[in-house]
């Protein structure tokens, strides 16, 4: 439910005006660049927050979290939702990560008012003992325009803003952005500079620890590359770029506005080093998404 973090439960509104906050998520996807890994990050709790709009689960005993439950809580437009993948444990969200393969992952995607600037936050844990494997996909992001992912040509018609975490050619494991957008110059999803990645001076991420993830897009005008994506992990801002073009916006065309939120929990790229043969959970919390924002980074 949306609600104060302080515990107290509030009706879902739905404002169509500035600084409008929503809670969405999906689409699948493979491959990935393996930046150098290189600077530790702090083992940090849930920060503590009154935020009005943050969707925590503090009213929800340990059990079954189903789609009436997520309809509730972020908006009632859902696809691709699978069954038996999320659950509560302790105030948290805890989804499922299967055995096998990319296809046993959990991605449904929710539908959210169009829009040219949105903003998300969001705190996430591996459980202990995570099988790393080589990297997966994870969290909320944003499909933009036609919504493009798994590889498929952009040419114009929209991209998407994810974060996956990945084990680098040097044995770290990390997170990074994971962005498709026009004329970004490879098939599989970029995080755009190869220094956009968290943490730094080759230490890996750790499993059993909170880490917070903030993205922010803006819109490019018609068809140009000045759309904006930012990234920070723990505070940390490891993507700034002011030069994106999300998709063709001329002539009163939107393939460059935001038109979902994607919500992901699965491994891949493709392959055997991606999968792995025991089930693990990534937990989440605290999550805001909020349309138009307003303020500093």
């Amino acid at each position: 439910m949306i609600k104060h973090f302080a515990k107290t439960k509030i009706a879902l509104i739905f404002f169509l005006s500035l600084n409008m906050t929503i809670l969405f998520a999906c689409k699948k996807d493979t491959t990935v660049n393996y930046p150098p890994a290189t600077t530790p990050p702090p083992v940090v709790d849930p920060p503590a927050s009154d935020v009005e709009g943050m969707v925590t689960f503090d009213s929800y005993a340990n059990g079954a979290y189903n789609l009436d439950d997520i309809k509730k809580d972020f908006f009632p437009v859902v696809t691709s939702w699978k069954t038996g993948y999320t659950s509560i444990v302790d105030k948290t969200l805890k989804v499922k990560v299967p055995a096998g393969s990319v296809s046993n992952g959990f991605y449904p995607q929710f539908d959210v008012v169009d829009g040219t600037s949105y903003e998300l936050t969001y705190d996430i844990k591996f459980v202990k003992d995570f099988d790393w494997r080589d990297g997966g996909k994870l969290g909320f992001g944003f499909g933009i325009g036609d919504v493009i992912a798994g590889g498929d040509p952009t040419g114009g018609n929209g991209g998407s803003v994810r974060i996956m975490w990945n084990k680098t050619s040097s044995g770290q494991v990390i997170f990074k952005p994971y962005l498709y957008y026009t004329n970004m110059g490879q098939k599989y999803g970029t995080n755009v500079v190869s220094t956009a990645f968290y943490p730094k001076n080759g230490v890996s991420l750790k499993d059993d620890t909170w880490y917070t993830v903030k993205m922010r897009v803006k819109s490019n005008t018609d068809f140009n590359a000045n759309g904006t994506i930012q990234v920070k992990i723990n505070g940390l801002e490891i993507l700034n770029n002011d030069k994106i073009n999300w998709g063709d916006n001329a002539g009163g065309k939107t393939k460059g506005w935001v038109k979902t939120v994607m919500f992901q929990t699965f491994r891949g790229g493709q392959g055997p080093q991606w999968e792995s043969s025991v089930e693990n959970s990534i937990f989440y919390d605290n999550i805001k998404i909020t349309k138009d924002p307003t303020g500093e980074f």
